[in-house]
């Protein structure tokens, strides 16, 4: 199963307030960096890295302003 913008947000609600297109591009970008290598964990691998994908995007647009 892979990891869709309802099933992330279930895992971390707080990226819910965060624009739908930064947060599947998140997804897109961790899923591609996973791969198979975790095997039956690729999506809690996808989901985690994604979630810090966003956290790094949002500490970096902080610092900026």
């Amino acid at each position: 199963m892979a990891v869709t913008y309802a099933s992330f947000l279930d895992r971390f609600p707080e990226f819910t307030p965060h624009p739908s297109g930064i947060v599947n591009g998140a997804i897109a970008e961790a899923a591609a960096d996973v791969g198979d290598v975790f095997g039956d964990q690729a999506d809690r691998a996808t989901r985690y890295l994604a979630a810090h994908v966003i956290a790094i995007q949002l500490a970096q647009m902080g610092l900026q302003i």
